[in-house]
């Protein structure tokens, strides 16, 4: 993936030259080209052995990604032999979940979403936030391929497809027109920092160069196995952003104040929010499992003072039920 431009961090109205076409074209082929390579050095490690499992409810993701990422935690039971080891498992369920319409908004909206995983060695397939069942580590949202796997650290490629915003989504975002769905790529690294204590970096970006831009950020989770096969996860992360991302989602261009009666406001690269999170995750049964998150999420930097935020503090929650195969 190119590198994304991060430096004009803490500097609200700083933005980065526009493009050229040429240009332009060129940084989109080669975010594909090394997420491409990175999916091959995935698949040239499919065939080592995978790593130990453990039984591990299943998770459905949260209102949020960064409450979605908390809610895939880990067992305290011994991984079982290798002979045990899971190559293909899956999961099926529905999750309710109540959150701002776009963030910084005044009004919530609330989603029912059937939701799906499925693994197969090293690559897993969801449709919901970090859904997980056995094994005992993270999945990334959409296609996942893990590309590195030691005792104390992972790596992992995400693609998934972003569905933009809507001027439906308030009437706060009228005039402002559509932020167009694009597909994104994430990579994650994930260390376990100390015993029940994990320490996570990622980054995504928009490879198809539809004004997505990237983001960056860091998150610290602390786990608390319970008896009768219960988890309690509670979690922080802080996210930065670029120009082109902060513009596209808080920004709001002189063609966009015409039509909407907002102020021009140019929203540089900087610091975007923090995030706290809480996830309960029980086993019911051998097969069913339950889960309920809430999350708490300020909005900083250029984001908070953008016009188009009404609420700077938000929260948000969820609620699933999962079936695992």
């Amino acid at each position: 993936m190119t590198s994304p431009d991060f430096s004009g961090l803490g500097r609200a109205g700083a933005r980065s030259p526009s493009d050229a076409k040429a240009r332009h074209l060129q940084a989109i082929s080669a975010r594909v080209l090394s997420s491409a390579l990175l999916l091959m050095g995935a698949a040239a490690r499919a065939d080592e052995p995978p790593a130990a499992a453990a039984p591990v409810a299943g998770t459905a993701g949260g209102a949020t990604d960064g409450a979605a990422r908390a809610e895939s935690g880990r067992a305290a039971a011994p991984a079982p032999a290798a002979s045990e080891q899971l190559h293909y498992e899956g999961a099926v369920g529905l999750i309710f979940s109540q959150s701002a319409s776009y963030p910084g908004a005044r009004e919530t909206s609330n989603h029912l979403t059937p939701a799906g995983f499925i693994r197969w060695g090293r690559y897993t397939v969801t449709g919901a936030g970090g859904f997980t069942t056995r094994r005992k580590d993270d999945v990334e949202r959409g296609l996942g391929a893990e590309l590195l796997r030691r005792p104390s650290f992972h790596l992992r490629l995400g693609l998934r497809v972003d569905n933009g915003r809507s001027k439906d989504d308030s009437p706060r975002l009228a005039g402002m027109g559509t932020i167009d769905s694009t597909l994104r790529g994430r990579l994650v690294a994930q260390w376990d920092v100390a015993t029940n204590w994990r320490l996570g970096m990622g980054l995504s970006t928009d490879l198809l160069g539809r004004g997505g831009g990237s983001v960056m950020d860091v998150s610290v989770a602390r786990e608390f196995p319970l008896p009768k096969s219960r988890l309690l996860v509670l979690s922080a992360n802080v996210a930065a952003a670029d120009s082109r991302y902060m513009q596209s989602w808080h920004g709001v261009s002189a063609e966009q104040a015409q039509r909407s009666g907002l102020p021009v406001y140019e929203a540089g690269a900087g610091l975007r929010h923090l995030q706290l999170g809480a996830v309960w995750r029980e086993e019911l049964t051998a097969r069913w499992a339950g889960f309920v998150g809430v999350s708490a999420m300020q909005l900083i930097g250029p984001a908070a003072d953008s016009p188009l935020t009404l609420r700077r503090t938000s929260s948000s929650a969820s609620t699933g039920l999962v079936w695992r195969f």
